[in-house]
């Protein structure tokens, strides 16, 4: 009946009528019992009085005589108002379709449907076990339909309409936890739903969990258009987004220099950000990022990490700095910043401790440099309202919000450029097919044909997808290179016809650097004939070292960018 502050209100003030009822009958009749005198009052509730205000009456009684009845007709109201609602949200459950179903009312889950609710992308099913979580009050204000209930429960997921969803993602505290949720709600999944594939997302937190669920197959099946598992590495996308909210190329004038990141710890999210700017943080003149590891055991993490990634240290330029026991880290990354001299643009990315004190952290190596030495701190999180005035070089970035952002979770935007872009190299790849067909050359239209990523964007696997997926991830580089080689404002449009020959020679160079370090990063190696089962590839050699054909493909890339 109504919410919790309402019922709170109705039941005082029906208590309040019935004591001042009571009294008010008492004091008319004081030979009456006790029951009499509060079976009397209890009528009050109902319109009848019991004679009682045939008489005078005291003060008390003419309250209780206005305040009963419209305690009853609040509570009549409130009842009504709770069924109306509850009928309202059936009648939206049955005719619900190409909506999102949210397993748990997590914090997270409430950062993704306030997202979703903002962009206005459809309708949201919560399915939540707890009936007083936290949460489910402020859900209430993004219009998510919410049952209550075991979001692994069949019955649940099919009165969610799960066969109807346009994707279900499952944001509970635990990777086995989500994994089993999706794996049990996918196989609701009817046939007729192969042309329109319900998708499932499983968010993971831990970087190196999704390489190891994605080569398992535990997420593949046999109509995999049916049911199509997306693996969402969590701490990868609150790296992409600190990569990408923090420029590392741009000084704070905006001039594009040599990239130094030095971080004050190693954890996840370095790692995380460690292998994407392996990917994707490729620049002019064959530049590629440098980033120091500043911690106790940076040595041992970093052989990890090489371990797991054996390329990355030909992608990135990968260092590390250990402490010894007495070492006090403001004083190295103070004494790495001073060695830095030149066109080099450097960042400090501070997050070993909360984000207050790595402000203070911030304040003390600043202090401790004794040359001019631009630098920026940046401290993710930090609360914008505790940046020192005065003070420009310290930089709060905010990840957490804007990993779980539909944009972020769903990739959305990201996938569809990739999309665009992989069918720009499909129709590039078809007309050179189609050439060396009519010139007669067989073997090399053959050779053409048999690229295994010659397919529809829907057809190709996980791994196929990821060199597109990278290149969409490196566009805006490009992007800010151009716009600063051609002396325009940032976002102007780009024609590809106007790019200067130069500029483009220089882009072809930098995507040939950023393919070929997304193929390292997943495990390929040079070889003078391709064999895509041995991850084997002839073209990943230097840029001049490419035959007109695969330069081709390169400015194509370029050309296509938005």
């Amino acid at each position: 009946m109504g919410s919790s502050p309402v019922r709170f209100a109705i039941v005082s003030l029906g208590l309040l009528a019935l004591y001042l009822g009571w009294i008010g009958a008492n004091s008319l009749s004081a030979d009456d019992s006790f029951l009499d005198s509060l079976y009397k009052a209890v009528k009050l509730f109902v319109l009848e009085d019991s004679g009682m205000f045939r008489l005078e009456h005291p003060v008390t009684l003419e309250i209780a005589r206005w305040l009963a009845p419209m305690t009853t007709i609040s509570s009549i109201f409130a009842a009504a108002s709770t069924y109306l609602r509850q009928l309202s949200d059936f009648i939206r459950l049955v005719f619900c379709s190409d909506h999102t179903i949210v397993l748990g009312a997590s914090a997270e889950a409430l950062h993704l449907i306030a997202d979703l609710s903002a962009s206005k992308t459809g309708k949201i099913v919560v399915i939540e076990k707890n009936a007083n979580a936290p949460n489910l009050q402020e859900l209430k204000k993004y219009r998510s339909l919410v049952i209550i209930g075991d979001f692994e429960s069949r019955a649940n997921l099919e009165k969610a309409r799960v066969y109807k969803a346009k994707s279900v993602i499952s944001l509970t505290s635990k990777n086995e936890k989500n994994l089993s949720v999706i794996l049990r709600a996918s196989q609701l999944i009817p046939d007729q739903r192969f042309d329109n594939p319900v998708k499932f997302y499983l968010p993971i937190k831990g970087f190196f969990h999704t390489e190891s669920l994605q080569s398992s197959g535990i997420c593949d099946y046999p109509s995999a258009r049916k049911k199509k598992i997306i693996v969402v590495n969590l701490v990868r996308n609150r790296a992409r987004c600190l990569f990408s909210k923090h420029p590392i190329e741009l000084d704070r004038l905006g001039k594009v220099k040599e990239p130094i990141v030095i971080f004050d710890t190693y954890n996840d999210l370095v790692q995380a950000f460690i292998v994407h700017t392996a990917e994707v943080g490729h620049y002019p003149n064959n530049v590629k990022a440098t980033i120091y590891i500043v911690s106790p055991d940076a040595e041992i993490k970093v052989e990890k990490l090489a371990y797991h990634f054996p390329a990355v240290r030909d992608c990135v330029n990968l260092q590390s700095v250990s402490l010894k026991s007495g070492d006090d880290a403001v004083d190295t990354i103070a004494e790495l910043i001073e060695s830095k001299q030149g066109n080099y643009n450097k960042s400090v990315f501070l997050m070993e401790s909360s984000p207050p004190s790595e402000m203070i952290e911030a304040i003390r190596i600043k202090e401790k440099i004794t040359i001019d030495a631009s630098v920026t701190f940046v401290i993710p999180e930090l609360d914008n309202g505790l940046l020192p005035k005065g003070i420009d070089c310290i930089k709060s970035v905010e990840t957490l919000k804007d990993s779980l952002s539909g944009a972020a979770v769903f990739m959305a935007s990201l996938e569809d450029s990739a999309k665009k872009l992989h069918e720009a190299w499909y129709n590039q790849n078809d007309m050179l097919i189609k050439a060396a067909e009519t010139e007669g050359m067989v073997d090399k239209a053959s050779a053409l044909k048999s690229k295994p990523a010659f397919l529809p964007w829907e057809d190709l696997s996980d791994e196929q997808r990821k060199p597109s997926i990278s290149l969409a991830d490196h566009a805006e580089i490009k992007r800010r290179f151009i716009m600063s080689a051609m002396g325009k404002k940032e976002g102007s449009s780009i024609d590809a016809k106007l790019i200067d020959e130069s500029v483009m020679d220089a882009l072809c160079r930098m995507e040939h650097n950023r393919w070929m370090s997304t193929l390292r990063m997943m495990g390929w190696n040079y070889g003078s004939k391709r064999n895509d089962d041995k991850k084997i590839h002839n073209n990943l050699v230097p840029y001049d070292e490419l035959d007109a054909d695969a330069k081709s493909f390169d400015k194509t890339m370029i050309e296509n960018l938005h």
